[in-house]
C-alpha cells in the first residue's frame, strides 16, 4: 500500500493502522522520512511530489492499493491540483464529476 501525504496527521493515521494490520506501507511526502518518534517502524518513506506524475507512477507501480491523504490547500484549478486526482483515482475523475469515490471505514 502507498500512503500519499503519509507522514501527516490522517496519512501517518492510516499508515500506522495498515502496519498493525500487517500491511506493507510505503509512504510519499514532501518530507521524507520523519525524525525519531514520528518515523513509524517498518514502513518506508519515499520523499517526493504527489502532484508529480512521473514521481507517483514510479512509487506506485508495484502496489495493490493507493490511499490519497494528502492535504492540499487549493483546488483543482491550481496548477497540479487537477493533476493529483487524476493520477490517484483509479476512475481518472475529477471532483465534481461521475466516478469520484469516496472511502469511508476502510479498515474496519
Amino acid at each position: 500500500m502507498v500512503v500519499l501525504g503519509g507522514t501527516g496527521f490522517v496519512g501517518r493515521t492510516v499508515a500506522e493502522m495498515a502496519l498493525a494490520r500487517g500491511h506493507s506501507v510505503t509512504c510519499l511526502s514532501r518530507r521524507g522520512t520523519p525524525e525519531g518518534k514520528d518515523a513509524l517502524a517498518g514502513a518506508t518513506y519515499v520523499q517526493g511530489d504527489a502532484t508529480d506524475a512521473a514521481t507517483v507512477n514510479n512509487v506506485i507501480k508495484d502496489c495493490d492499493a493507493v490511499v490519497h491523504a494528502v492535504g492540499l490547500l487549493f483546488d483543482i484549478t491550481t496548477p497540479g491540483g487537477g493533476a493529483l486526482n487524476l493520477i490517484v483515482s483509479g476512475s481518472k475523475s475529477r471532483p465534481g464529476e461521475v466516478g469520484l469515490f469516496c472511502c469511508v471505514d476502510f479498515f474496519r
